[in-house]
């Protein structure tokens, strides 16, 4: 089955390609904001929808997938950090504690014109850091800069105490699910 997704995420290419998916990339053009992030589900949706949307407009034979990720803790969502001290905030925030990472998917088969949006949660629990841990968590994962700031796939995953839901969704990518949707023709 051949996806085209809406992204230029070379971890999440990976991820699809590695689970036996035949991919395109095509990243989207649209400025993926979105006014109201008091709802975290709804925000996320809503970007996915305009990844996806903004793809599916230029593809007349295909099935689209566009996804947003983000981390939440405390009611408040932490998106991808710009700045190291944005990570070191991130890190201090989420130590010790529960965070949920939702993710949003859009499906949009071009051929049918029909498309679905589904979220996914997972709950991840990282341990206890003290300073010394997060500066060595700073200065040695290979990837700080993306979803909440924080990376388990490598040198990071030392500090992931627990992971309740799909593992493959903290990168934006809840390939179990989104495989039963395809097959089931999107219900």
């Amino acid at each position: 089955m051949k996806l085209i997704l809406a992204t230029n995420s070379e971890f999440r290419i990976h991820i699809y390609k590695k689970l036996g998916f035949d991919i395109e990339s095509i990243s989207s053009k649209e400025e993926e904001f979105y006014f109201d992030n008091s709802d975290p589900i709804k925000y996320v949706e809503e970007l996915s929808k305009i990844k996806a949307n903004s793809v599916a407009l230029n593809i007349s034979n295909g099935i689209v997938v566009g996804a947003d990720t983000v981390a939440v803790i405390d009611n408040m969502i932490l998106e991808k950090p710009k700045t190291i001290e944005e990570v070191r905030n991130n890190m201090k925030l989420i130590q010790g504690r529960d965070n949920t990472v939702i993710s949003g998917i859009t499906m949009i088969d071009t051929n049918k014109n029909i498309s679905k949006t589904f979220t996914e949660i997972t709950i991840v629990t990282f341990a206890k850091m003290d300073d010394n841990d997060i500066e060595w968590y700073i200065n040695n994962v290979t990837n700080v800069f993306q979803c909440a700031g924080y990376s388990i796939s490598g040198e990071g995953g030392r500090f992931a105490q627990k992971i309740n839901g799909d593992y493959h969704n903290i990168f934006g990518a809840p390939i179990s699910r989104l495989y039963s949707k395809l097959k089931k023709g999107f219900m």
